[in-house]
């Protein structure tokens, strides 16, 4: 199996700086060649190859992202679970995540898989529009682009004009300035009115930015400068017509534009059940039009990219086995060897899981809800085998703040006459059990929030289960004069999968039974101290 840090790592030890890929273009071709891949080199300019790599199948889904780097090279160096180095997110991380995804898929049984490695992301996308004339490019259904996105599906990206601003002056001593004219001062000028321009913006996208990257000019301090230039990076969210129009009115024929590349924004597919965003930087995504239906996703992030401490985290998780009703027997057998099991199943299993994890000494994550009739049972499973369980109804950590908030208002709502509280919950078609676990803990908070005990009146639920909704809950109380209405809705389905995973990495090494939300202040303590050694 490839070892993705130890990949990551290598490919970071490789200079390749844009213009100067093809040291790290080989490696990869190589790597890939002894993985069984079909791999074809073929260059975007002279000395910079592309790299694509096939199985026996058409390519259908294709990993993709860029080889090159912006200066300067930083070798790699990991220090407390972090991979830093020129690259580490931007991305070459992402290179060798791709790579170890797309080496499960292929055990997995999935063919049709290909890699496509660029060069020139980082300049003007040679590498990408070369690529896009490919003849297997008609082959892809689906283009999966890797950019640090935080592991978030980007639901669209900027866009981008990249151009210089160039200025004429009139060489003469600098003791005797009135006899020439300052290229550079002229410049000075013209930016400063370029700053100031009003720049659109967009609902979506956010507002235009401009950065003036680089500035030139004059040979020596004693000479008033004969040529000055700019060269300036502006992010796009509108067509580029306009900001063109607003540039030029800006400039005033007072410096010569250059304009080097134009790519709109974008918007981009989505998949449900994938936390979103948009992203503000460009991709090569708009010159690869020809390799099907594009999706933006990777892990790092962009604010660490480009910069002195580029880094990417190395503490993901690698996932051993997956069981389902086919391999589930065989769990005593499969679970030795792994950190920790997660379960999100049906509440029967519950017990069954609980006891196969417990005998090989397997710490469990339990996600399903109501199995709660057989506590007692599990909790005498774990604690007689020296195991280890955390449960919730729901892992999400803006669920488990909202109990907490729930909880405050029944709190000041007790005794309080006239007000009726109610819970609805709503969720996808596909959802089994109605209420839901979160509706029923929200309902058991409220009971002792308001001082109604097990005997009182329970709080109301109401359940809907259509479409694709990931999960919304809303408590209200309700009365003639107003109501106070609180709400959690689930955007999809990610974080409740990053809390179980805190509470899988939080479980490792310990014993006994522990409800998540009463761990849950030690679990962020734990990460927010690992996140100040990391920064």
């Amino acid at each position: 199996m490839t070892d993705l840090v130890s990949l990551a790592c290598d490919l970071v030890d490789v200079p390749s700086v844009s213009g100067e890929e093809a040291q790290v273009a080989r490696f990869v071709a190589s790597y890939l060649t002894d993985l069984g891949y079909h791999v074809e080199l073929f260059d975007a300019a002279p000395g910079r190859p592309n790299v694509l790599a096939t199985t026996d199948r058409p390519p259908r889904i294709v990993f993709s992202t860029h080889l090159d780097t912006v200066p300067p090279h930083t070798p790699a160096r990991i220090a407390d679970g972090v991979l830093y180095g020129r690259g580490a997110c931007d991305a070459k991380g992402i290179v060798a995540a791709q790579i170890v995804a797309a080496e499960r898929l292929r055990a997995e049984g999935v063919d049709g898989i290909g890699l496509l490695f660029v060069v020139d992301e980082e300049m003007g996308s040679v590498g990408a529009r070369a690529a896009n004339a490919h003849p297997l490019a008609g082959e892809c259904l689906w283009l999966i682009d890797g950019e640090p996105t935080d592991n978030r599906l980007a639901t669209g990206c900027k866009g981008s004009l990249r151009l210089t601003l160039c200025t004429a002056g009139v060489p003469a001593h600098s003791a005797y300035p009135e006899h020439g004219r300052s290229a550079i001062d002229a410049l000075l000028d013209v930016l400063v009115d370029v700053r100031h321009a009003t720049w659109p913006n967009d609902p979506m996208f956010g507002e235009t930015t401009v950065n003036i990257g680089v500035i030139a000019g004059g040979t020596r301090p004693n000479v008033v400068a004969a040529e000055a230039r700019a060269d300036l990076q502006i992010r796009l969210v509108t067509e580029v017509a306009p900001v063109q129009t607003l540039l030029e009115r800006a400039v005033r024929d007072r410096a010569r534009i250059d304009y080097l590349t134009a790519v709109p924004p974008l918007r981009l597919a989505t998949v449900p059940g994938f936390e979103s965003c948009v992203v503000r930087f460009t991709t090569d995504i708009p010159h690869l039009t020809n390799w099907g239906t594009p999706l933006l996703l990777g892990p790092g992030s962009i604010l660490d990219a480009h910069s002195a401490h580029e880094r990417i985290s190395e503490s993901g998780h690698e996932v051993g086995v997956i069981f389902t009703s086919a391999n589930v027997g065989e769990a005593l057998r499969l679970l030795p060897g792994h950190a920790v099991a997660i379960d999100f199943s049906v509440p029967g299993a519950v017990p069954a899981h609980v006891e196969a994890a417990a005998a090989v000494g397997v710490p469990l994550v339990e996600g399903t809800t109501a199995w709660q009739g057989d506590e007692a049972r599990v909790r005498t499973i774990v604690e007689g085998g020296g195991g280890a369980l955390v449960y919730g109804a729901n892992f999400s950590i803006g669920v488990n703040l909202f109990y907490r908030i729930v909880s405050r208002a029944a709190e000041l709502f007790r005794g309080v006459a006239g007000y009726d509280p109610f819970i609805e919950e709503a969720h996808h078609a596909r959802k089994r059990d109605a209420p839901s676990g979160t509706a029923l803990a929200l309902q058991a908070i409220l009971s002792r929030g308001l001082g109604r005990g097990e005997e009182g009146p329970r709080v109301p639920i109401a359940s809907t289960r259509a479409g694709h909704i990931p999960g919304t809950h809303r408590v209200a109380f309700d009365s003639a004069a107003d109501q106070i209405l609180l709400v959690h809705t689930a955007r999809s389905r990610a974080g409740c999968a990053a809390g179980a995973l805190l509470a899988a990495r939080w479980i490792v090494g310990r014993r006994g039974v522990f409800p998540f939300a009463d761990v849950l202040d030690d679990i962020l303590a734990l990460e927010l101290e690992k996140e100040r050694k990391v920064r």
